[in-house]
């Protein structure tokens, strides 16, 4: 049979084979497209050198939340055009227009921009993780807008060019959260990028200052610290992008190579607590990067780093970075490898935080302890080949080596404070007596001593010279100058310019360039604010100001607005006046009540006039009602305890406000005749809101003329003080943060109620703190978080309810610091269990900024700190916090010192019966 001939088996098998492939064309078809597609969502080039910009993975994103989409502002394709981030786009295009009207002047335009980032655009859609979707048109307007808005803001921010004090963008509150969004790893523009549009837009004489790399380390030294020597090292390190630059900058460049050791004992280290009982210490480096651990002779030494919001993000999306991007070294993720194994409990935080290697402004130890558990999840990198490989072994090595460990183990339990040193040397000297006494004893038994009277001779000759001694104790991106001048746009950009000029051109209305001025007092609060404390700045039952007008939920108060305005219209038509003379008198004041408000007002003059003044007289005469000005009907549904009470709340609320000098010319307008020597709108306002504050009356006479720009604002100053001492400057490092309440105590440092009438005024003298009393409960709480909200927003404020928030922040860590203020009667709890205070309390402290030096209390942390870490009489207060805490621990102390002089004393006597009897 020839090589070609089929059995009938094969030919039956062929035959069922076409007729199978002629069934499944569409099946095929189908196929091959899919073979031969790009793959969108981890496109091929992810795996190529240049690509750095990634989706996150999602198991990462299960660990660390949304740590790596931005806040309030896009950069890049991956987030643009997303709904809650609109707000910062608006004033993208006011950046830009200043940059343009800046370089007008060395003829260049928009086009010119488009046109040095254009040749650019392959290579920067290779840097990306996934596929862009967008247009040519679309990703050159990301790549310019946001490229142009990032490289003016660093100028403004270093002085390069003037930047208006009143511009929104710099408030604290923006400010943090720029610092955040910009170094998240899905929300980036490559770096070669930022480095065409800042070389093409440098004017005259500016070659010679400051380059793209150092501007944006200034930007970000305002939250990192960083001393000048440090940021000019690092002006010409290279990044793929800022996030990369700015991790690099903390790389060190000089490590040591890790020396290969056995892999079994490379892998891991124990825990702080186990390392400090086999002897191994830790303290403080003195290198500028926190990444840059040695060890040597026992002891691992850790630059100091202060972990708070910015930190942690930073961390987590640089360990993202690391894990997605194969080209470049894991020092972050080792690092973060090597806390990990530090830390177990909150109590190893609290040992890094007294040895001042961390700095914790995160929250609670136990919450800073579970971030940094959380850090090594879901990552993976070869210890043994990393940057702390060596140290790895090193330590592993010395902690399984032999007597030292015993030894250290010996020391760690009975040598580390002068109090469990002396409690052991009263039990070694106990027990030398009790042998002593023993063998006395039994001697006595059996070998009785002499009869002085038989024994004339006997003599006793004593040495009792005994004595004992104790042992000693981080690119250049490619500047492919592509000639920028030389590439003509083609004719369809044209309308790409036609839309970016309008926009330039158009007005933010989200958060109006106005935000930023002195008058303006009104603000809706940043989000993350909202993710924190939820509805806490939205109205329950009754809308002041625009921000909530028409909601459906707030129109069964809306009704009687009316009928309180219709009292007050009735009650001064015998004056002459009628609805028209109110909107009359409001009328001229509308451009500056408009410039109040953070967002632009859609209303039309109509319908800001008609919320001005029928909120403003509701709200005017429910003030003289409650102060018994004007008669009160006693069952009006709105003086009834319940919806009062929620009143009380909703008047107070950051987002629910008009301008206080629309209340005062509706209130002086309203006067009747002999009302002129009656109480001031302030006073009616203190007496409407005291009703739940309960402050004395002198108090409320001596805030009577307090100014505000607002009813928040005006409650808010009333409880200011008008005479606290400025902040004496002391050491930053001592500066920061004070220790919990059962740290301080150990410490000596004692609470307890100040006499002020404000809570805010806290004082420190002799080692104890006075706080006045304070009643948290739903109200203050409301009150509290408006505040800080109002703070935050407002740069022209004070920030003393910030300061005071942060104070109890550090105090409190568990409902057992909660327990002790009560039990002091510093804070009278109505809000709910003490560990619901306490997540109350630690919650006042996110997200919010401000500098703890410069404030009210600067000078009290400073002198907690200073007399904390001074001495002996920390040592003494420890012993006495000890022993003295209570009247049973005291009993206790003493019944064992008795013990010990009973023990002497009978010891003594027997040795004393045996040598000497007694006739």
């Amino acid at each position: 049979m020839g090589r070609n001939s089929r059995g009938p088996e094969q030919e039956l098998e062929l035959q069922h084979t076409i007729q199978i492939s002629e069934a499944k064309q569409d099946l095929l078809k189908s196929m091959h497209q899919r073979i031969s597609a790009t793959a969108q969502l981890l496109s091929k080039s992810s795996g190529h050198s240049n690509c750095s910009i990634y989706r996150v993975p999602k198991t990462l994103i299960d660990i660390n939340g949304i740590a790596y989409k931005p806040d309030i502002v896009s950069v890049g394709p991956f987030h643009h055009g997303e709904p809650g981030l609109q707000m910062i786009q608006e004033h993208k295009w006011r950046f830009l227009g200043d940059l343009l009207n800046r370089t007008r002047s060395k003829g260049l335009s928009l086009e010119d921009y488009l046109r040095a980032v254009e040749p650019l655009e392959t290579k920067a859609r290779g840097c990306y993780s996934e596929t862009i979707r967008f247009t040519t048109d679309e990703f050159l307007e990301i790549l310019v807008l946001d490229g142009c808005f990032i490289i003016e803001l660093f100028r403004k921010i270093g002085k390069v060019v003037p930047i208006e004090h009143d511009d929104p963008l710099i408030s604290l509150w923006v400010y943090s959260f720029f610092l955040r969004d910009f170094i998240r790893l899905e929300n980036q523009i490559p770096f070669f990028i930022l480095q065409q549009l800042f070389d093409l837009s440098l004017m005259p004489g500016e070659e010679s200052g400051p380059s793209l790399a150092k501007l944006a380390l200034i930007f970000f030294n305002n939250t990192l610290q960083r001393p000048e020597e440090v940021i000019t090292k690092h002006a010409s390190t290279p990044g793929r992008h800022l996030l990369d630059f700015l991790r690099s900058s903390f790389i060190p460049t000089d490590h040591e190579e890790t020396k290969q050791g056995n892999s079994s004992q490379n892998r891991v280290i124990q825990c702080i607590s186990k390392l400090r009982r086999a002897g191994i210490d830790l303290k403080p480096g003195d290198e500028d990067s926190f990444l840059v651990v040695k060890f040597r002779h026992g002891v691992i030494e850790m630059p100091s780093v202060s972990i708070d919001t910015f930190m942690s993000c930073f961390i987590i999306n640089c360990i993202a970075f690391e894990q997605c991007q194969t080209k470049c070294t894991k020092h972050f993720t080792t690092y973060a490898t090597l806390l990990d194994c530090l830390v177990n409990t909150g109590k190893d935080v609290e040992f890094l935080s007294d040895r001042n290697i961390v700095e914790n402004y995160f929250g609670t130890e136990a919450e800073l302890a579970k971030f940094i558990n959380d850090l090594g999840k879901d990552v993976t990198f070869d210890i043994e080949k990393s940057y702390l490989g060596n140290l790895f072994y090193e330590v592993n090595k010395y902690y399984k080596s032999g007597w030292h460990v015993q030894w250290a183990s010996f020391r760690y339990t009975y040598f580390r404070s002068p109090w469990s040193f002396i409690s052991a040397l009263a039990a070694f000297v106990l027990l030398l007596l009790t042998v002593a006494q023993t063998f006395y004893t039994m001697l006595a038994y059996i070998k009785p001593p002499p009869d002085p009277k038989e024994d004339s001779f006997y003599r006793v000759s004593r040495n009792p010279n005994h004595q004992t001694e104790m042992g000693r104790n981080s690119g250049g991106p490619e500047q492919e100058q592509e000639l920028p001048h030389t590439i003509q746009i083609s004719e369809a950009k044209q309308d790409l310019l036609k839309s970016m000029h309008q926009r330039i051109s158009a007005t933010p209305q989200l958060l109006s360039k106005s935000s930023g001025h002195s008058n303006c007092s009104i603000y809706r609060v940043p989000k993350t604010l909202i993710d924190v404390y939820g509805i806490a700045y939205k109205p329950d039952t009754v809308s002041v100001g625009p921000f909530h007008h028409g909601e459906p939920g707030l129109q069964m108060i809306q009704e009687h607005k009316w009928r309180f305005l219709g009292d007050l219209l009735n009650r001064t038509r015998s004056k002459g006046l009628s609805l028209e003379d109110y909107l009359r008198a409001v009328e001229p004041l509308e451009t500056k009540a408009r410039g109040c408000y953070s967002e632009t007002i859609r209303f039309t003059t109509d319908e800001f006039l008609e919320i001005l003044v029928l909120d403003g007289c509701f709200i005017i005469e429910l003030f003289r009602k409650i102060g018994e000005v004007v008669p009160i009907e006693h069952d009006d549904p709105l003086i009834s305890m319940w919806v009062y009470s929620f009143i009380l709340r909703d008047f107070i609320r950051l987002e629910n406000q008009i301008p206080f000098f629309i209340l005062q010319q509706l209130f002086d307008l309203s006067l009747m005749p002999g009302e002129e020597s009656g109480p001031s709108l302030a006073k009616l306002a203190l007496i409407f809101f005291n009703n739940a504050l309960q402050r004395p009356e002198e108090v409320i006479t001596k805030h009577a003329s307090t100014p505000g720009r607002h009813l928040l604002d005006f409650l808010r100053s009333s409880f200011i003080p008008t005479d606290h001492e400025e902040t004496k400057q002391g050491n930053s490092s001592q500066n920061h943060v004070i220790q919990c309440i059962s740290k301080l105590r150990r410490a000596g440092i004692d609470l307890k109620p100040g006499d002020e009438d404000s809570f805010l005024v806290v004082k420190f003298r002799h080692g104890v703190i006075e706080m006045p009393s304070v009643s948290i409960d739903a109200f203050m709480s409301c009150f509290m978080i408006n505040c800080i909200a109002f703070e935050q927003c407002q740069t022209k404020c004070t920030r003393h309810f910030t300061t005071y928030a942060t104070l109890l922040d550090c105090l409190v860590n568990t409902g057992k610091d909660v327990e002790f203020l009560s039990d002091r009667n510093i804070v009278e709890n109505y809000f709910g269990t003490d560990a619901e205070l306490a997540k109350f309390i630690n919650d006042l402290g996110k997200d919010v900024t401000f500098d703890i030096e410069k404030s009210y209390l600067g000078n009290l942390f400073y002198e907690v700190n200073k007399y904390y870490k001074s001495g002996w009489h920390v040592q003494w207060a420890s012993f006495r916090y000890t022993y003295f805490s209570s009247p049973w621990s005291f009993i206790s102390a003493l019944a064992a010192f008795v013990l010990l002089l009973l023990t002497v004393a009978q010891t003594f006597y027997t040795i004393l019966a045996y040598i000497r009897p007694s006739n």
